[in-house]
């Protein structure tokens, strides 16, 4: 099992993000056991380097400012047995002072992994982490979906409340809108995240199967199935993000169909894919290619389908703030996804209902990933996580707070 993570150090504070970045600085990658030792001062960095413990991709002058920005533990600390506490412990550890003029996305890819959770025995026994803390049973180590949304922001995880409980009206197999959790703070979904994670885990599984094993399936089972089921050409290997976005792939495609050819090269424009002769289909290659070299395309485009998405199901699209960051060209999608999206459902109500939830939530978590790529200027226009400067109005990007904070 691997366990990737990364984070973002900007104006002296430190933002950090469970998945992997688009772009980062720097990548670090090592084995659970050797990253731990390290961590815990019981091997050298340098000498890890050396024997090969230690892999390092990109800016190697970033690696060697680690130390001043993690400072080794006092002697007598206590040893930090999982990677998660790693983790959870990197805002507390992080030396402000040594960050100064540091503005850089540092990745961690940490391979072979066992303690990752508490839940350590579950794992081993062949059953996920779950935790106690939660009324509804929650896969706690499924790191594809439980931190993103606890450090998402609440405009963001409205929608997805929406599509599980069918918006406040209940659904038959709705379990999260008769929670405690649920009753008290809503619409403060952040504090309640949690079982909203483990109500779109449990829709993932199939019902009755949930019943006898007592908790739902991983984000990335039901990333695969909605791919499956919306006949996306997908690795089954490949990344929950990667799958994300094959998935806004195959909308574009449909879209594209139902686009006018002056539609058409105002999109191309847009991306600067060349069009003396409009191709018959989406030139995906192409569009895959722009999106590689600019991450912010890939958040407008999840941006457009999670709006679209929203107006179809829930009647209503996403808030003014959301929708804020995309263009004028890429704007001209909005009607052609409307109407893939709409020609989508005919075949998700002969699906079944629990695709009915499913497909609308994984786009949704989809534009979640996307946003927390995302930063934005002192005029609230949305810009990719390693712009310096926003090109719609000239501001320096020296805030590393994502469009949704």
């Amino acid at each position: 099992m691997a366990i990737q993570y990364y984070f973002h150090i900007a104006n002296e504070s430190i933002k950090v993000q469970m998945g992997t970045h688009a772009s980062p600085n720097i990548t670090i990658t090592m084995k659970e056991s050797d990253y731990l030792a390290m961590v815990n001062g019981e091997l050298d960095g340098q000498m890890a380097f050396m024997t090969g413990k230690l892999e390092i991709a990109g800016d190697m002058g970033l690696a060697l400012k680690l130390q001043n920005l993690f400072p080794s533990p006092e002697a007598g600390s206590p040893l930090l047995e999982t990677v998660q506490q790693v983790i959870d412990g990197t805002p507390e550890a992080f030396n402000a002072e040594a960050a100064k003029g540091i503005d850089a996305v540092f990745q961690f890819n940490i391979t072979g992994g066992e303690s990752i959770r508490s839940g350590e025995a579950s794992e081993m026994a062949g059953l996920p982490a779950t935790t106690p803390v939660t009324e509804l049973p929650l896969i706690k180590d499924d790191y594809d979906l439980v931190p993103l949304l606890r450090s998402t922001s609440n405009e963001l995880l409205d929608p997805l409340v929406g599509y599980l409980t069918a918006d406040g009206e209940g659904r038959i197999s709705s379990e999260l809108d008769l929670t405690d959790a649920y009753k008290t703070y809503y619409p403060d979904h952040l504090k309640y995240a949690d079982e909203i994670s483990a109500e779109l885990q449990l829709f993932g599984g199939n019902t009755f199967a949930n019943q006898v094993r007592g908790y739902g399936v991983r984000y990335v089972e039901i990333c695969r199935d909605v791919a499956k089921r919306l006949k996306v050409n997908f690795n089954e290997t490949a990344s929950v993000e990667n799958i994300e976005n094959q998935i806004l792939m195959k909308v574009l495609e449909d879209a594209w169909n139902k686009m006018s050819d002056k539609e058409k090269k105002a999109f191309l424009d847009e991306l600067g894919i060349e069009h003396s002769k409009l191709p018959n289909s989406l030139p995906l290659i192409a569009v895959q290619a722009v999106i590689r070299a600019s991450g912010f395309i890939a958040y407008q485009i999840a941006v457009i389908v999670a709006n679209e998405v929203a107006k179809h199901v829930l009647r209503r699209g996403l808030t003014a703030a959301a929708n804020r960051g995309v263009t004028k060209g890429l704007s001209v999608l909005a009607g052609p996804i409307g109407l893939a999206i709409a020609a989508l459902w005919t075949a998700v109500d002969l699906a079944g209902p629990a695709y009915r939830v499913t497909i609308p939530s994984v786009i949704q978590v989809a534009l979640i990933r996307q946003d927390s790529m995302t930063t934005q200027c002192g005029n609230g226009h949305a810009n990719a996580h390693t712009a310096k400067f926003c090109p719609e109005c000239g501001e320096g990007l020296l805030n590393p707070d994502r469009l949704a904070s």
